[in-house]
């Protein structure tokens, strides 16, 4: 008996609440087979799985503290360790059926670094169950016998407990523990559908003149919310045809059925064994793969624009896919493998960055550059500014020592302020001369020097004539 995943509206209160629904028709787990071994769905996905997991690994520390650069480097010790490119690869499984698992085999211990061992689980050994309030304690943890406690966190998603089917337990699975397991799907809001609920399958076909391309991809996508429609004209809604069609597309989605803008006709292009045909819906599959996956369209199909333009408008969109699947994996991986890392390893400190590359790094890279550059060009202006008003109040400085050194201007210290600003003054220049007096003073000086010894001088000889006179 095959667990066959049957992915379901979370707004349908009709079905039981779990994303996964036990079921005895393993039709849609042989498509799923089948697919995997056509040689361009394979090639595609591989195509797809090999340019993430073959971009870098970027590992930036939190801040320049010594710290959270340590912690960075024990991240780049774990990167090492552990096959970080099988496990992506593991989880781009969900491409198939919207969803993968990865569980933590053990946490290793080497060289006082705690990193993890993976094992990849089949999707069809686990199950999704609603949530009680008051767990079984029969149910054990997995690889455990012991009973569950009242405080243990058990592993969830998106509101359901995750189990995983085991021989002991094949019908209730056992319950795992947070942090133990890995979840990793596609899909708005993290709903489940992969590209395999994705692709379009339509043996009917609108019969419009407008734009009966873009209306058929338009009126409905298999696994996609409800759209707004009516049935096309031309159908009845009891038709055999189309109510076994309307049945397979409620097999593989519960919500799957087709719809059509009001006023539009279909008709059948194929027999009605087609509905049953496996290669038929192969084909089909094997055509659309290209737009799910990396969305291309064959250049055959196109009919305007050159083959550079065409080639380069797909390589856009190519990267624009890939690029949406690696921040799809980065955001999964850091709620999950770091988070517990950070427990183990640097717990109540900084994480890392740790992500793929994206080409929206070398968009911040220019950013950077651009930034830098602009901020290098202000710099340079600033400095230029500074130097050329430097440059002005040093000629009006000059200007202000001639006038009051040489022309003695004696400004007031408010228009000093006024004309240069605050902390500005000038006082005049004390020169040699000013040391030692003018030259009119030194020849001053000089002759009074002089007559002052001639008036010795002649006080001397009176001295003497006095002397040698009669008393």
């Amino acid at each position: 008996m095959y667990q066959t995943p049957i992915i379901l509206p979370s707004d349908d209160p009709g079905y039981f609440p779990s994303l996964l629904l036990h079921s005895q028709d393993i039709s849609l787990r042989i498509n799923y087979e089948e697919m995997r071994r056509d040689c361009h769905i394979l090639s595609t996905l591989n195509k797809l799985n090999n340019t993430i997991t073959g971009r870098q690994v970027l590992v930036d520390s939190f801040s320049d503290d010594q710290k959270d650069k340590d912690n960075a480097e024990i991240a780049k010790k774990i990167l090492s360790k552990i096959n970080y490119s099988k496990i992506c690869s593991d989880l781009l499984d969900a491409h198939y059926i919207g969803v993968a698992f990865l569980c933590v085999k053990e946490w290793v211990n080497e060289d006082s670094v705690l990193y993890p061992e993976f094992v990849s689980i089949p999707w069809w050994r686990f199950i999704f169950v609603q949530p009680n309030t008051n767990p079984n304690k029969d149910i054990p943890i997995y690889k455990s016998d012991r009973p569950i406690k009242k405080n243990t966190k058990i592993a969830t998603h998106m509101g359901y407990e995750i189990r995983i089917l085991t021989k002991r337990r094949p019908v209730t699975g056992e319950r795992l523990l947070d942090g133990d397991v890995i979840v990793y799907s596609f899909g708005s809001s993290y709903y489940p559908y992969g590209l395999g609920l994705g692709w379009r399958f339509y043996p009917w076909w609108i019969t419009k003149n407008a734009a009966r391309d873009n209306i058929i991809r338009q009126t409905g996508r298999v696994g996609s919310p409800p759209i707004v429609g009516e049935n096309p004209e031309g159908v009845a809604e009891n038709d055999p045809r189309f109510v076994k069609w309307c049945n397979f597309l409620r097999l593989v989605s519960p919500n799957g059925y087709f719809t059509g803008p009001p006023g539009y006709k279909a008709e059948s292009l194929f027999p009605q064994e087609v509905l049953t045909n496996s290669e038929y819906l192969i084909e089909l599959a094997s055509k659309e793969i290209s737009k799910a996956a990396l969305s291309e369209v064959p250049l055959s199909a196109t009919d305007h624009g050159s083959y550079n333009a065409q080639v380069s408008q797909n390589d856009d969109r190519e990267s624009n896919v890939i690029d949406a699947h690696c921040i799809l994996l980065n955001d999964c991986l850091t709620k999950n493998i770091w988070k517990k890392v950070k427990e183990y390893n640097y717990p109540g400190s900084n994480s890392p960055d740790i992500r793929i590359w994206t080409t929206n790094e070398e968009i911040k890279k220019e950013i950077t550059r651009s930034a830098k550059e602009e901020e290098r060009k202000q710099e340079e202006e600033r400095q230029a500014e500074e130097t050329h008003k430097i440059t002005v109040l040093k000629a009006k400085a000059d200007w202000w020592n001639v006038m009051i050194n040489q022309v003695g201007l004696t400004p007031e210290p408010e228009l000093i302020e006024k004309t240069f600003g605050k902390g500005w003054s000038f006082q005049k220049e004390e020169t040699i001369l000013d040391q030692f007096g003018t030259e009119d003073s030194q020849e001053q000086d000089t002759t009074e020097q002089t007559t002052n010894e001639e008036g010795s001088a002649v006080d001397t000889e009176n001295v003497e004539t006095n002397a040698d006179a009669p008393a």
